[in-house]
């Protein structure tokens, strides 16, 4: 079985926990996947899925929001260093390639931006023709986990940039108010085009408008991927 060891833990802010866990498995830097985590609380087996982000190998860093698991969120935030958590599951979304799409839009909110991590990692290391697009939408930009390494992706490749929807204001540059719209989308990531696609990576409630207002600008279904 494949077991994470706690190393680290930090109160990123008072509705989200960071945590770094050291694991014997190496786990590829070329995909995009999610696991599922095994624990006993109160008696009962709870099961938990995440997209974690790899930092090392052998090393990957899960966030956890307080209000999407309360029960699991109390597990964890008084989980000991050092302490053990069993991977029941892991599944891999899909491969990432260079040059694997013409242009890449990508639509997050929230800690959905965990999901599409290794893309932005991979592709700000690698040389490749793919266009990448981020619109990224929070409450505020405290809530932005790695922010700065979010800057060091754009700085690093010429061929990501981030957009930032926040419903606080700002001092980023790349700024606007409010919350994701299909204006948003359309004035940042545009319309279909052959060799596009569009990941939509967040909670399903925050996710749906975005659907909708993709389907409103012609994206076919073939051309958008969930995570």
């Amino acid at each position: 079985e494949t077991r994470l060891l706690l190393k680290k833990k930090i109160s990123f802010s008072e509705e989200i926990l960071f945590f770094r866990f050291f694991c014997k498995k190496n786990f590829s830097e070329e995909m995009s996947f999610f696991i599922v985590i095994q624990a006993k609380i109160n008696k009962k087996y709870i099961y938990r899925s995440f997209s974690p982000l790899i930092v090392k190998k052998k090393e990957i860093n899960l966030f956890l929001k307080f209000q999407k698991s309360k029960n699991f969120f109390h597990f964890l935030k008084t989980l000991p260093i050092n302490s053990s958590l069993k991977i029941s599951k892991t599944a891999v979304l899909l491969k990432i390639k260079r040059n694997m799409k013409k242009f890449i839009g990508i639509v997050a909110n929230g800690t959905g931006i965990t999901a599409c991590w290794q893309f932005l990692e991979f592709f700000s290391k690698f040389n490749s023709r793919t266009k990448i697009k981020l619109l990224l939408g929070n409450a505020s930009v405290e809530n932005i986990p790695f922010l700065e390494k979010l800057k060091d992706f754009e700085l690093n490749s010429p061929n990501i940039k981030i957009f930032y929807i926040l419903e606080k204001p700002s001092t980023l540059i790349n700024f606007e108010q409010g919350i994701i719209s299909k204006k948003h989308i359309q004035n940042f990531i545009g319309r279909p085009d052959i060799g596009k696609s569009v990941f939509v990576c967040g909670p399903l409630k925050m996710n749906l408008p975005i659907f909708k207002n993709l389907h409103l600008l012609g994206f076919s279904k073939e051309s958008i991927i969930k995570f």
